[in-house]
Order: C-alpha cells, then structure tokens, then sequence
C-alpha cells in the first residue's frame, strides 16, 4: 500500500540546533516525521509528492503571542455573527505563524466575560493554518475601580491654634560652592649635591 507522503527538498534548513544546507523535510498526514539531508531520503517511493524549495529557507513555526487580528479578522468582534477565526488563521500561516495567541484588550466586564468564552470556545477547536493555542489577556485589572472603593469623606474636627501655626520665614538655601581645584605638584629643582 502506498503512502501518502511529501518530501520538501530546500537549500537551507534552520532547526533550532543546527543549519542543515540541501535538507530534506518528509511528511506525512501534515505532520512532519523526519528532517535531514536531502541525499538521505529515496525519491523512488511510491506515493511520494517532491516540491522543490529551491533558494528558500525552511523554519520552525513562529508563536505570535500578541495578536489582536488580521487578514480582516479582529479579536474584539469575536461576538459578531459573521466573525470567523479562519481567516485570521490562513493569514498568519502565510506569514510563518503556526501559533498564537488571540489578545484580548480590557473591556468592561460583562463584554470581557462573553468575548473570553467565545475565545476559549474557538480555541479548543482546529483549523487550517495557525493554530490558536491560548488567550492572552491585555491590561486586564484584578481590582475593583477606585470609585466604587472610595470611601466618603470625614469631617476633621477643628483644634485650637499652638504656637507651630505661626508663619514660618523662607530662608534662601545655601549657595552652591565648587570644590577647590586640586593642588598640582610643584617642580622642585634638584639639590646640586645630586651633580646636576
């Protein structure tokens, strides 16, 4: 039985622990099961697509993890009826972004509470192109406004006047003064027993 397999054949491979110059990148069902050079991989196997990628550069996959949208999507219209993740999904995987994060900026909160349940209700879900692996959550407050904690404010009684109550008198302050020069040494002529 022949298996459905793609071999990617670039001249420059960047892994994250080593460059691999004429690489090879064999996959299979989308996953990508073995990497090396392209001399170490049969091209007679039955069932096997070659693309060549010549003068490309083959990466892992960039994590974006602030995103707000793109590619006409936008996070904050997560709610909408016609809002839908798959576009933002095939734009970031034509720009190298396998993962990312949709960010989310601080909204009041009944509309952060139903924007981050859609978002985690999208993210467990899967999609062609990026993955949505998580949400990040912008600014968001873990407090409650000062408004609604202020506390009224108390009369402060009057107290007698005291002697401290008098005008004090403004004082000019001291007058900035440079530090002396440094003493430079003297040239002493030498004593004339020493046969100068």
């Amino acid at each position: 039985m022949a298996k459905n397999r793609t071999l990617f054949l670039t001249d420059y491979c960047l892994t994250p622990h080593v460059h691999i110059p004429n690489a090879g990148i064999l996959c299979e069902e989308k996953k990508i099961i073995a990497v090396g050079g392209a001399s170490a991989f049969s091209l007679d196997e039955p069932g096997l697509h070659v693309i060549d990628l010549t003068d490309a550069y083959a990466t892992p996959g960039f994590i974006d993890s602030h995103i707000h949208g793109g590619g006409g999507y936008d996070t904050a219209k997560a709610l909408e009826p016609d809002a839908d993740i798959n576009i933002l999904c095939r734009h970031l995987a034509t720009h190298g972004i396998t993962t990312f994060l949709p960010t989310l900026m601080s909204y009041p909160r009944d509309k952060m509470i139903a924007l981050t349940a859609k978002l985690a209700e999208l993210v467990e879900d899967s999609y062609e192109g990026a993955d949505p692996c998580a949400i990040n959550l912008e600014g968001v407050r873990s407090r409650r406004p000062r408004r609604e904690i202020a506390r009224p404010a108390r009369e402060i009684p009057p107290r007698a006047p005291s002697a401290s109550d008098r005008p004090v008198r403004w004082r000019r302050p001291p007058r900035y003064k440079a530090p002396p020069a440094p003493l430079r040494p003297r040239r002493v002529p030498a004593p004339a027993a020493c046969g100068r």
